[in-house]
């Protein structure tokens, strides 16, 4: 049995806007009420950051009404336009999640793209979730992200401090024209 969240949200801000603040871990405070990242390589790097990513052990915590929930997921995908981790439970067949983060871009808009949360839990208990309100809560939080991302990368669009910081980060990670960005279909 498995069970996914899906949720979704465009931004009216180009994916390399979006790519910048997603995987700036050190800052999500300024922007995420809930979620903490640390871990991951330096973002010094240049080109590498990408693949230096994958396999990487990040501690995630995660803020919710009732609690604050850590765990530390692998690295199992990155590049400029994706972020994928897995997490296994200390008993695998119990309870897996693979979390998926996308940032699609505009096919008729370069200024436009989709940032897309899912994530699919797996193992005996994910039927079991289903039956309580874990999954929507999870939902309501992944929507909350997608809100916050959305008001911080518009917002920031416009503000010369981040022009300046993105065209920092622009020059550490080697981001180029031809970086490879999911298209809408």
């Amino acid at each position: 049995m498995s069970y996914t969240i899906t949720t979704e949200i465009t931004i009216e801000t180009s994916p390399q806007v979006v790519s910048s603040i997603l995987f700036d871990f050190t800052n999500y405070e300024q922007w995420s009420s809930w979620l903490r990242i640390t871990g991951g390589p330096p973002r010094g790097k240049k080109a590498t950051f990408y693949f230096d990513l994958i396999g990487s052990q990040l501690s995630v915590s995660a803020k919710c009404p009732e609690k604050t929930s850590t765990y530390t997921p692998k690295v199992t995908l990155a590049s400029p336009s994706i972020l994928k981790w897995s997490r296994n439970d200390k008993h695998k067949w119990a309870l897996n999640s693979e979390r998926t983060f996308e940032i699609i871009a505009s096919k008729e808009d370069t200024g436009r793209c989709i940032f897309r949360q899912s994530e699919k839990f797996t193992g005996a208990c994910a039927k079991g979730l289903s039956l309580t309100s874990y999954y929507s809560r999870q939902k309501e939080s992944y929507e909350l992200m997608n809100r916050e991302l959305k008001l911080f990368a518009e917002k920031m669009l416009d503000s010369d401090e981040f022009i300046e910081r993105f065209s920092e980060e622009r020059e550490r990670h080697n981001f180029k024209r031809h970086d490879v960005f999911f298209n809408i279909d």
